[in-house]
């Protein structure tokens, strides 16, 4: 960038043909997960959307549907939705193979001060953004301290919906955060094991593991529920109505998220630190235990923080493998808002909420204290 200013460059032209090109395959990595991420939502077009039907609705239906449902018709939608999803992480693989380049930075960037007016706009576009994407939760926060009956809402504040949910429901949270920590901790110990062998250990067999974790992201909550009820439903081993089949689900949706951020970290650290460790006469178990699972912690918190977040509001596979007392948060949320009860829904939301939010938090306090320190 400052090679080209200092060429002659003007700004604007710098940036589409200097800037631009090094960030278009972080700007498709990210577009990506918002695509696919939208193609498998399940619980927002089912609330919200009024009837409008998207692919993960229309399976949904097909499948369970008493009167008339075509469950053959469930599973050519969910091929569809692999297909499309899985069409897509190729064409950004390909593309972010074919457009990496090497970025050499000859002295620290400096930070440029804009014009005060630049900058008071950028502020409030960048504020306003954050504001209207808290809106909702915000919302359902207040809402869960507001007196209600049925889908009425009468001013003032009360603890009813906290009451009606720890008296009438309370499985469903202890479900919600046994399944979640069970799924997280098997997410972890399994994706530290296959970071390891990605990282240190190339073949093909390898490659192909690495795809097929990738995969995950390409399949949609709905088209795993499906598949499973499918797969466990007859003997020798039967699944379905059990706690199992949801804990499964989770953890094959959500491993990726480990792997990735160890993988990442894993390809940073140096393998003759390992090495060493070994030619000091230190087992490789062992320097695997007391030195690369140390380097590796940030890593680890970090996907573990993102498998807990995305484990524990899942719906699109939950409603689709519950049985009655295995219901979670995210399905009773579903059935109590399709109740009218949403004072209740929005109590339930609003511990979701905070279960989500805090260990993130701690998260970053954990790894800002680290690096803090030096570590």
């Amino acid at each position: 960038e400052d090679a080209a200013l200092s060429l002659g460059s003007p700004p604007r032209r710098t940036f589409r043909t200097a800037i631009l090109p090094v960030i278009a395959p972080s700007l498709t990595a990210g577009a990506l997960l918002v695509f696919m991420a939208t193609m498998a939502d399940f619980g927002t077009p089912m609330i919200i959307g009024e009837g409008l039907r998207t692919l993960p609705t229309l399976m949904y239906g097909e499948f369970i549907n008493e009167l008339g449902g075509n469950p053959a018709m469930a599973s050519t939608l969910g091929s569809l939705l692999i297909l499309v999803n899985t069409a897509a992480l190729m064409a950004q693989r390909y593309y972010a193979f074919r457009k990496a380049y090497n970025v050499v930075c000859i002295q620290p960037l400096t930070v440029r001060r804009t014009s005060p007016g630049r900058r008071l706009a950028l502020t409030v576009f960048a504020y306003g953004v954050v504001c209207v994407a808290l809106i909702p939760s915000t919302t359902i926060l207040i809402s869960s301290f507001m007196p209600t009956r049925g889908p009425v809402m009468y001013a003032g504040w009360s603890l009813q919906s906290y009451q009606s949910i720890f008296h009438l429901i309370p499985r469903a949270i202890a479900n919600t955060f046994i399944l979640t920590a069970l799924a997280v901790v098997l997410d972890v110990l399994l994706g530290v094991l296959v970071a390891y062998l990605l990282a240190r250990r190339r073949s093909r067999v390898h490659a192909l593991l690495d795809a097929s974790i990738m995969l995950a992201y390409a399949i949609p909550g709905t088209v795993v529920g499906v598949g499973l009820i499918v797969v466990y439903n007859r003997p020798p081993i039967i699944l379905t109505g059990t706690w199992i089949i949801l804990l499964v689900s989770y953890f094959i949706r959500h491993l990726p998220y480990p792997v990735r951020s160890c993988t990442a970290m894993l390809q940073q650290i140096d393998i003759r630190v390992e090495e060493a460790s070994v030619s000091l006469g230190v087992p490789p178990f062992r320097t695997f235990l007391k030195v690369t699972i140390p380097l590796m912690f940030p890593a680890i918190l970090s996907g573990a923080a993102l498998a807990w977040m995305t484990t524990i509001g899942e719906l699109s596979s939950s409603i689709l493998l519950y049985s009655g007392p295995w219901a979670t948060m995210s399905v009773a949320i579903f059935t109590e808002v399709f109740s009218n009860h949403f004072g209740t829904a929005s109590a339930l939301a609003s511990i979701l909420i905070v279960a989500a939010f805090v260990p993130l938090f701690l998260t970053y306090r954990v790894l800002g204290e680290r690096a803090a320190l030096g570590m």
